[in-house]
């Protein structure tokens, strides 16, 4: 018998809980190796005997908590299955030795969705810094996103109880312009992600920099529709989107000097209400007006 010289399974994990802490901390509390049951509480007789001995032997990575403790949403790190979650199933991208691994991933996913408890697995793809002089990463965008939703329903729940009173018209308008709006400033107020590219989108505007384009991008890709009528085509396209392995994003932006294209992917970790497609376009746009700007005194 010893001491464990560390309390995080792998230099990775200890190094990711670093991260989160310095990014996060002052808004969120964040707790390494809590055991599920502190963050889950069981009804009596749910599940069977042996998923149950299992859920009480079993720690969660990283909980993310408000500042009073309320628990907001659970993150797995699989550093050996290099897999991720989608649509509350976890999928494993490496050959492991260990058969049950799936299916121990797949339990905690249950019991997360049963509650509708946002719970991510992610991997070294969404952990590592595609902008070192921010220090953002993939994982950064799923958590602003989390939040972003959480104060966006917050915010729609709270429509002024005066507009029942408006004209239908005018009523209709008003509603619509809230929702924009709140999800919009949602976003900005906790996704560093989305504010960092639309500080750089407002810079660029200024530079007289306003046109651009995005398109967004799948692997594999998906079949093309000639029309409305196409019905095959419509079906093979909804069932391709299924297979989505990666979602992706290329931004052109119209420059003096011509365009200056960004191209992103991100794994297709869709669940818990998160878009893989809007955090990869906050991405591209990030990336593609910093490319402007560190052209600008050149142009």
């Amino acid at each position: 018998m010893k001491l464990r010289k560390t309390v995080f399974g792998s230099k990775t994990e200890a190094k990711l809980y670093k991260s989160l802490v310095s990014r996060w901390s002052s808004k969120l509390s964040i707790y390494p190796n809590l055991p599920f049951s502190k963050i889950v509480q069981l009804d009596k007789n749910e599940f069977t005997l042996e998923e149950r001995d299992y859920f009480y032997k079993t720690n969660i990575d990283f909980t993310i908590c408000k500042l009073d403790d309320q628990p907001l949403f659970s993150i797995e790190f699989d550093g050996i299955g290099h897999g991720f979650s989608r649509d509350g199933k976890y999928v494993q991208t490496c050959n492991m030795t260990d058969p049950l691994r799936k299916r121990k991933m797949d339990f905690k996913l249950k019991v997360a969705n049963k509650i509708n408890f946002p719970f991510m697995i992610v991997s070294f793809e969404e952990i590592e810094f595609f902008d070192k002089e921010d220090s953002l990463t993939i994982l950064d965008g799923i958590i602003g996103q989390i939040l972003a939703r959480k104060e966006f329903e917050r915010r729609i729940g709270n429509v002024p109880a005066e507009i029942e009173s408006y004209h239908p018209d005018i009523r209709d308008e008003y509603i619509q312009d809230f929702i924009s709006s709140s999800e919009v400033e949602a976003e900005l107020m906790y996704d560093p992600i989305a504010l960092k590219a639309a500080e750089m989108g407002q810079i660029c505007f200024e530079f007289g920099i306003s046109s651009y384009t995005f398109i967004p991008l799948t692997d594999p890709p998906l079949p093309d529709i000639k029309d409305l009528f196409d019905i095959k085509a419509i079906e093979a396209r909804i069932n391709a989107m299924k297979k989505t392995i990666r979602e992706g994003c290329r931004v052109e932006i119209n420059t003096s000097k011509g365009i200056i294209a960004q191209e992103s992917w991100v794994r297709n970790f869709e669940g818990f209400g998160i878009s893989p497609i809007s955090i990869v376009r906050n991405i591209a746009e990030y990336l593609a007006f910093k490319k402007v700007l560190s052209m600008l005194p050149k142009m």
